[in-house]
């Protein structure tokens, strides 16, 4: 105990300075003992999500940029702090998910125990120290995500966090935790994506994705798709109705691409009934409903209607036929609203005959035909 007291007096007699030479000898003395060594570096280089075609049963779906383009794994690519970013797309509830990262180092040859955290948004799940023994730098690796995919449809982003513990194999390099952080977008659809768009379009799922939301059902991402094209917006805020159709070349053809430009870049879409019809079909079977559309013919004199957009209001019309979406033998109808004095709406999710009874003044027409849209370029 005296000794232990006489030590501690023994320092606080020091000078100021003296204290300060005796930190800083102990320190380079510790400093030289690691003079030779420098830490492990390790970050995720580039990330795969989809990395097996065709089929998704253990990873992301392929997505199409366009009818003609893909959107290419690794979705995710280091870039200098400002990484390459591109969406993928699960099944809601996927439980199966794997994906496979290469990871770029100052150390050709380490020994690895990673931990992959969400630290912010909804993710596609999470790893727990997982270990990989003789890794090379930029080598690919899968790893399998705990957890499962949320379960309802959706546009999600969330950060993940890397914390990776690195001991080299042969080196000078001494072991050291890397810190990383990735971002990532996805959308959960509703089930298999199903023709046309088996292989669903990026720009269709940013709309519907979107508009669906939180549903879990047909029936509600029916209502809302629907709904969700009958508001949809141009540059000058709303779709424009017109006898003419201005993007299906035949009842059941519809020109997407410039569909899709014209939205977000003029201020003129004009579509007519079967252009809705086909983008109800489109739109849903994205994100994984079995629908169609459906024309009905000769001659009808509608009931007030609202056409789609702001340039006619209620009205009534006479027509030569009518087309519209068609899911589970229910109408879902993007060109209209209809009921004016009873409960003003879009129409979704109603069966033929309730229908007819809001739309049409007298008989229904006797032909009819159902139809899978197909995309087609000019």
């Amino acid at each position: 105990m005296e000794k232990k007291n006489y030590k501690l007096t023994m320092w606080k007699v020091l000078s100021v300075n003296t204290k300060t030479l005796v930190i800083t000898f102990l320190s380079f003395c510790f400093c030289v003992q690691f003079s030779l060594s420098t830490d492990i570096s390790v970050r995720p280089f580039e990330i795969k999500f989809n990395y097996e075609t065709p089929g998704y049963s253990n990873d992301a779906l392929t997505l199409k940029k366009d009818n003609d383009n893909y959107v290419t794994a690794p979705e995710w690519k280091y870039n200098a702090g400002n990484p390459i970013i591109e969406k993928f797309a699960y099944i809601k509830e996927q439980s199966s998910r794997k994906i496979q990262v290469r990871f770029d180092s100052n150390c050709d040859s380490m020994h690895l125990i990673k931990n992959l955290t969400i630290t912010s948004g909804t993710g596609i799940g999470e790893i727990c120290n997982y270990f990989v023994a003789n890794y090379s730098k930029l080598d690919w690796i899968t790893l399998t995500v705990d957890g499962s995919v949320t379960g309802s449809a959706g546009i999600r982003s969330f950060t993940w966090q890397w914390d990776i513990y690195a001991i080299p194999v042969n080196s000078g390099l001494c072991s050291a935790t890397s810190i990383n952080s990735t971002i990532h977008t996805y959308y959960t659809l509703l089930a298999d994506p199903q023709d046309p768009m088996a292989e669903p379009w990026i720009d269709v799922l940013d709309y519907s994705c979107v508009w669906a939301s939180g549903y879990t059902t047909e029936y509600y991402v029916a209502q809302k798709v629907t709904e969700g094209i009958y508001y949809m917006e141009d540059t000058d805020g709303d779709l424009d109705y017109d006898y003419s159709s201005y993007y299906c070349t035949d009842y059941d053809k519809l020109k997407l691409s410039d569909f899709l430009n014209d939205v977000n870049s003029i201020d003129t879409v004009k579509v007519n009934c079967t252009d809705c019809g086909n983008l109800v079909n489109v739109f849903t079977a994205a994100i994984g409903c079995q629908s169609h559309s459906k024309r009905i013919w000769y001659g009808i004199n509608t009931k007030e209607i609202d056409p789609i957009g702001s340039s006619y209001g209620w009205c009534t019309v006479s027509w030569s036929y009518h087309q519209y979406g068609w899911l589970n033998d229910l109408v879902d109808d993007a060109s209209l609203r209809l009921d004016r004095y009873g409960n003003p709406r879009v129409p979704t999710n109603m069966t033929q005959d309730y229908y007819n009874s809001l739309l049409i003044e007298g008989s229904p027409p006797p032909n009819w035909k159902v139809y899978t849209t197909q995309i087609v370029e000019n």
